[in-house]
């Protein structure tokens, strides 16, 4: 996670405020990112588990998208072929068959999804300082304009202060 913190940062400095959103998942805690985080004034927020599937790009539009594409290219198959009764593969066969499905699938998925553009539908990138919504999360919002990343904030107890400032959450509800 270090590297690509380190490529993610010299690929989006540009003197704006970052928010860096990321799952639960533990390689993504370590001190080095953490410190790599606030020395270039990136807030890093955490994504709760259970509730990426609500939230993240790739689960939102690309992963249906593929599983839709998927689906069709094995119908497809099936109906050039013999009914699903009657196919008999070996074990080579199928996973010749499974990559190219897989393959059929993606390049079907890249041609449907525009993955710049996802990221703005969800909200997740702007273009402007407005106030950040995730539409997948009704009542969360992000203002980037009030966050002050001067030299008032010493330690990263305040840091994490001037976020919840500017965090705004109205109650929000379950997610099923």
């Amino acid at each position: 996670m270090k590297n690509y913190t380190e490529y993610w940062l010299n690929k989006t400095r540009d003197g704006h405020p970052k928010m860096f959103i990321t799952d639960s998942c533990s390689c993504h805690f370590s001190e080095d990112v953490k410190a790599l985080f606030k020395n270039n004034s990136v807030v890093l927020r955490i994504i709760p588990g259970g509730i990426t599937q609500y939230i993240q790009v790739l689960d939102i539009f690309v992963f249906s998208t593929y599983k839709a594409h998927y689906h069709d290219a094995a119908e497809e198959w099936i109906e050039v072929n013999d009914p699903r009764s009657t196919i008999k593969l070996t074990s080579s066969q199928q996973r010749i068959l499974r990559t190219r499905l897989a393959s059929t699938a993606w390049k079907g998925t890249l041609n449907s999804v525009n993955v710049s553009q996802s990221f703005r539908n969800l909200g997740y990138t702007w273009i402007d300082n407005s106030v950040v919504t995730i539409k997948s999360l009704p009542g969360c919002s992000f203002d980037p304009e009030s966050l002050n990343f001067g030299n008032d904030i010493e330690d990263e107890s305040n840091l994490v202060e001037e976020i919840d400032k500017v965090m705004v959450t109205e109650p929000v509800r379950t997610l099923k």
